[in-house]
């Protein structure tokens, strides 16, 4: 009995020291999750005051708050972790959206070009297209007007250019004697896996308009001192005559040829001279309501009314500029202005900031732990 008395003693007081002596000696991953919980909460108390809002960088106490939930490479919260002392956690990451934007087109001229090669003549437009962020262009087409009251009507698809790059667009040939202008109208839609345009048609815009620019044509008549036939002082008829001038575009010397001659009105039944081997020839002199008109007409049977002293269409046009500044170069002209001002020493206030203070509840799934 004295034997079995001993073991059993011996037996209880082993089991005592090795209960007291396993906190000791095993590891205790609560007691570990806990202290790396507090060593990042001291961290981000320590770093609280430096954090700037308008900094875009990820805050550099990320990391170590991350790894308190970092167990020998895995990441595991078990629930009764958080029961051992109360713990706090503020992780936030900042994602920017920028929204996107477009501004219209800028023409800056309109100039008439003349091929001689081959013999063709266009308009062309240069600018720069939109500018563009977050964004791409679906649509981009150059538009015409005919005269000041005709219809927007599309002259042409554009594709294949970046941001405000400058362009330049040849018309192709339009009709002679008429005036154009010219915008351009683009539309765009936002990048995937960014902000949308907002639904206040800010996705289409239309550039301003050119003026009016002439498609000259390749040849031009022009009368001046028409006189009717008439009877003189004496009874004696005299017939009619006016000087006709006849221009010429000369594709050789890249310039108008001018000639002019006093042509005579040909007797009843007669046929007059051949005017500047055009085939034309002066048929007759005649007032109208309109005023004096002098009627050429050539061996197929066409007629040519030209008014006296009536200008004719320019074959050598100016073409049109714009004068306006690009809106574009006017904003750079802004930011270095802006930045010329920022150079500037200035006299700073500091801001004082509100202390924060330490919620009093406690662990992540509130009240108090």
């Amino acid at each position: 009995m004295q034997n079995i008395d001993k073991i059993t003693i011996a037996v209880v007081a082993l089991l005592m020291v090795v209960g007291f002596g396993y906190p000791f000696l095993m590891s205790d991953p609560g007691s570990e999750y806990s202290s790396k919980i507090s060593e990042a909460n001291e961290a981000i108390e320590e770093n609280m005051a430096s954090q700037d809002l308008g900094d875009q960088s990820v805050p550099e106490v990320l990391n170590r708050v991350r790894m308190a939930y970092d167990i020998n490479g895995e990441v595991t919260i078990p629930e009764w972790s958080f029961y051992r002392k109360p713990a706090r956690l503020d992780v936030k990451e900042r994602i920017i959206l920028t929204p996107p934007t477009l501004e219209p087109a800028y023409i800056a001229s309109v100039s008439v070009v003349r091929n001689s090669d081959g013999q063709t003549t266009s308009h062309e437009i240069s600018g720069r297209h939109a500018i563009y962020t977050n964004a791409e262009i679906t649509s981009c087409v150059i538009e015409m007007q005919a005269g000041a009251d005709g219809d927007w009507q599309k002259l042409d698809q554009l594709s294949g250019f970046s941001s405000g790059q400058t362009f330049t667009i040849d018309s192709g040939p339009l009709e002679a004697g008429r005036n154009y202008r010219y915008r351009i109208s683009t539309k765009a839609a936002a990048l995937p896996g960014n902000m949308a345009f907002p639904r206040d048609g800010s996705n289409s815009v239309v550039s301003g308009e050119s003026g009016e620019v002439l498609m000259p044509v390749d040849e031009a008549w022009k009368v001046s001192g028409a006189q009717v036939g008439r009877l003189d002082s004496s009874g004696n008829f005299m017939a009619g005559r006016a000087t006709i001038q006849f221009s010429r575009w000369d594709w050789d010397s890249g310039s108008a040829k001018k000639s002019a001659k006093v042509v005579t009105e040909p007797k009843a039944g007669a046929q007059g001279d051949e005017l500047f081997d055009t085939g034309f020839r002066l048929e007759r002199i005649q007032d109208t309501a309109d005023g004096r008109v002098v009627v050429l007409r050539n061996d197929r049977g066409k007629r040519a009314y030209l008014k006296n002293n009536e200008d004719p269409l320019s074959l050598t046009p100016t073409g049109w500029d714009n004068f306006d500044s690009d809106p574009a170069e006017a904003a750079d002209e802004d930011d270095e202005e802006s930045g010329s001002e920022r150079d500037e020493p200035v006299n700073e206030v500091e801001e004082t900031k509100p202390k924060r203070t330490r919620p009093s509840g406690g662990g992540l799934f509130g009240g108090d732990d």
